[in-house]
This record gives C-alpha cells, structure tokens and sequence, in this order.
C-alpha cells in the first residue's frame, strides 16, 4: 500500500477504546486467579453486558477503519489523477518541442535552398563578346527581350511575330515575308531555350525543389515562405517561368505553381502572357 495508516490517523476514541481492551483483560486476570473456577465463571458472567460492549467496540473499530481505507483510497485516486494530469502537460510539451524543432529544421533547409537560388540568379552571366555582359537578374530581362523580338540576338520566330504585332497595330504594311499564321509565344520560348538551357535548366531545378519542399513540409509559415518566394522573383522571371510551365519539360513545374498561386504578381498585360496558348488554373495567380 503506498500510504501506510498511522495509528494517531485513527479518531481518539477509537484508540482509548482499543487500549481499554487489554488492560481490562490485564485487570480481570489479576483479580479472578486466586478465586476456584466456579466462582471465576459466575463472575465472569457478571460481564456480559461488557462482553457486548466490547463486541460492538471491535465493529466500530472496524468501521472506522474501513472509512479510513476508503480515504486512503480517495487519496491514492487524487494521486493518480494528478499523474495523469502531468504526464498530459508532460506529452503536450513534448509534442510542442517536437514541433518546435520541426519548425525550426524546415526554416533552415527552406533559407538554405533560397541562399542557393539567390547565388544562382547572381552568378549567371551573358557576355556580350566585347568584354561586356549582363548578370544576375539582368539576365532574365535580356531573356524577355529577344523573345519580344528586339536585339540581334532575337531568334528567327520572335522578329517575326514582332513584325506580325506591327502589322496587326497598323504600324507597318503587311509584306510577303510575313506569314499570316500567328505564332505563339510558347514556340518563340522553344526556340530561344536551346541558348539558355545551362542557365534557365539548373534556375528551374532549384525553384522545383524548393516548390516541392515546401508542398511536403510540415509548417505552420508554410504560406510566409511561399510569400517570401513570389518576393524575389522579377516580372521577366514570372514571365519566363509562366512559359517554362507550359512547355512539356515544365509539367510538373506547372502543377506546383498552381498549388502556390507563383503567378500572383505576374503582368497579365505583357504580351508574351497575351499571346500564350496554354493556360493555368486560375488558382496560379492566386485566385483561391
């Protein structure tokens, strides 16, 4: 038993009444054994009444005894109640550091891929030929332009469809040369891709891995890093991922921008957006 029962727990009356018991079996010994034994048995007769008395003493020691074990047993529930109670708190504190810990290793491997883009963007570099060049996001910008159809290094398909644009607005006679057919911003991408894979193909595979990520960690920030992500992406770098999304190398690319709404910022009135064939759910631009 984990509580043991000390004897001062007891009512005072219960214990005066336990000691009067063998001091009075003391007392009658004494006095009755010089007396024959037919006088220690009429005398003892005399004693009946306290025989009853002593009788319905040991049931009230009983009793008072059971109500003390009842008691003990109302303390030894409390004990346990009150066990039960910590190790919750103690269950609920653990779960709040595994999440702690669990917050904190998602926001470190999330800062660590966003470093590792960052370095990326800012080590890509165009060299122009004459000791010159673009770099970091620069380069996505030149990237636009060629296939806006401006530059000497604009691909075939995008001087037409700017040629294609001016005729359309009435800014240039239609010639020959110029084909009626439209073409679509998805083949001017095709075609300057070949140019800039070593740049844009590494650029996407780290923005996947961290849309992906993000898409299986367990977070309660997970809609702040997704904000943190549409921070440092430009209007010529939506534009260019808007277009990578829709070629069949970005088909897995294209369903994580949809999930994180990527698209929200991007400048529906730029016309390699207007001019596109494919299309996103709308939940790409953060439409929810």
């Amino acid at each position: 038993m984990k509580y043991l029962l000390n004897l001062f727990e007891y009512p005072r009356w219960v214990v005066i009444l336990c000691a009067l018991i063998p001091i009075s079996w003391v007392i009658n010994l004494i006095a009755l054994i010089d007396l024959d034994a037919d006088v220690r048995g009429t005398f003892g007769d005399m004693f009946g009444a306290a025989n009853s008395f002593f009788t319905g003493a040991a049931l009230v020691a009983l009793i008072a005894s059971i109500a003390l074990q009842k008691k003990d047993v109302k303390l030894a529930k409390e004990d346990l109640r009150v066990t039960r109670e910590t190790l919750t708190e103690q269950q609920k504190l653990t779960a709040d550091q595994h999440r702690f810990i669990e917050e904190q290793s998602v926001e470190g491997a999330f800062f660590n891929l966003m470093s590792l883009l960052m370095e990326l963007v800012n080590n890509i570099d165009l060299s122009n030929g004459h000791g010159g060049g673009t770099n970091g996001k620069d380069v996505f910008h030149v990237f636009v332009t060629r296939m806006k159809g401006r530059g000497s290094k604009a691909g075939h398909l995008a001087k037409t469809r700017l040629k294609q644009r001016k005729v359309e607005s009435g800014r240039m006679a239609s010639a020959n040369d110029i084909p009626t057919e439209k073409i679509f911003s998805e083949q001017i991408y095709e075609e300057i891709y070949p140019d800039v894979r070593n740049d844009l193909g590494h650029y996407f595979r780290v923005l996947y891995n961290i849309l992906k990520f993000l898409k299986g960690a367990r977070s309660g920030k997970k809609s702040i890093y997704v904000d943190l992500v549409r921070a440092q992406l430009s209007d010529d770098e939506l534009i260019i991922i808007f277009l990578n999304g829709l070629s069949s190398r970005g088909e897995k690319m294209k369903s994580l921008i949809e999930d994180f709404g990527l698209l929200k910022h991007l400048n529906i009135d730029d016309e390699l957006y207007a001019e596109a064939r494919g299309s996103y759910d709308a939940k790409a631009y953060g439409d929810m």
